[in-house]
């Protein structure tokens, strides 16, 4: 079985917008058994959620029922931005735990272990930032959706503000429906606590790449002593999770890496399904000290990266295919449809 972690800044729906672009279908239909974690849009009554109740709550929770419901043994994680980050770190509490099996593999796609070069985004990665940050959020307890969705409108102004003015006020066009666009606007809240300390200790001391830095559980993290296989997944025209910045998480780890390179920017990279045969991805075997040496020596593909990591997968699975399993046969019950209260937050009913 498969696990996805999303970010905590938007939905889970992303990669499963509409039938012909979700990859949750994908990995269904290539015989894969998905599940999702799918976060509480938090209130001020969240204010002291952590990361620590992010990882060990979020995602080792549902590794457990996940193996629960199965019946077996190993999950593989993906995640994507700040997901896959929670990812690694909720791998290496188990590997402080000798838990290692637990893991069959995992997946970051666009997301952050080393937080050296964080190119636009540095301007806010500073003490004084952090501290000014926490007393702002503190009023509610979180920092609106509202607000983050205009700081990341910031970082492609032209794309995201300045093309709408244009178009609507000067040009008089009315934009095309976009449901990508839909699911970038429908944000969710972060809690004061998680922000400030994911900002503090991951962004400005950048201490998640240094082993015994950060406790988390009752845990000193150690990335070297994660050793289930892994493939990372940059995104060549990335402005969020810079892909050179992506390319540097493999000196951390201490199982096997496999690197992506995949076409396209932060979010349309990840939504490219085979049959439009768009954007391209690269591939060299060699791990390069640098992300441009990488580069210089890979072999560009045409079309998308999903099909070569449906067989990376593949191989890392030792055990015998499983039928397609329906949703709610397991030994769980379910609580609720598809998709669930949470995902609904923030859309008028």
């Amino acid at each position: 079985p498969m696990l996805y972690v999303p970010p905590l800044v938007n939905k889970y729906y992303m990669i499963d917008l509409q039938p012909s672009s979700s990859l949750i279908k994908w990995l269904v239909d290539q015989g894969n058994t998905v599940f999702v974690v799918s976060w509480v849009d938090p209130d001020e009554g969240h204010a002291h959620c952590e990361v620590a109740d992010y990882v060990g709550r979020g995602v080792i929770e549902a590794m457990d029922q996940i193996m629960k419901a199965t019946g077996e043994k190993s999950v593989d994680l993906f995640g994507f931005c700040m997901g896959g980050t929670l990812i690694s770190m909720a791998a290496a509490v188990l590997a402080a735990r000798d838990e290692n099996a637990k893991i069959g593999s995992i997946t970051l796609i666009g997301a952050l272990i080393d937080f050296t070069d964080m190119m636009e985004w540095s301007a806010f990665v500073n003490e004084a930032q952090v501290e000014a940050l926490d007393v702002h959020v503190g009023e509610k307890g979180y920092i609106d959706k509202d607000e983050l969705q205009q700081l990341f409108s910031m970082m492609r102004a032209n794309d995201l503000i300045w093309s709408s003015w244009v178009n609507h006020y000067l040009l008089d066009k009315e934009a095309p429906p976009s449901d990508l666009l839909f699911w970038f606007e429908h944000g969710s809240h972060i809690p004061q606590a998680f922000l400030t300390s994911y900002n503090r200790d991951l962004l400005v001391k950048n201490h998640l790449r240094v082993p015994g830095q950060v406790t988390l559980l009752g845990e000193k993290l150690d990335l070297t002593r994660v050793t289930a296989p892994i493939t990372i997944i940059g995104l060549k025209d990335d402005h969020v999770s810079a892909w050179t910045s992506v390319y540097q998480g493999h000196h951390y780890f201490g199982g096997p890496i496999t690197f992506v390179l995949g076409g396209s920017g932060h979010n349309a990279g990840v939504i490219n399904p085979p049959h439009r045969n768009k954007h391209g991805y690269w591939l060299n075997k060699e791990l390069s000290a640098t992300a441009d040496e990488w580069l210089a020596g890979a072999t560009k593909h045409e079309g998308s990266w999903w099909p070569f990591w449906n067989e990376w997968l593949a191989k890392q699975d030792k055990g015998e295919p499983v039928a397609a399993r329906e949703p709610g046969c397991g030994k769980l019950k379910p609580i609720e449809p598809a998709p669930g209260t949470y995902v609904l937050s923030g859309i008028e009913q």
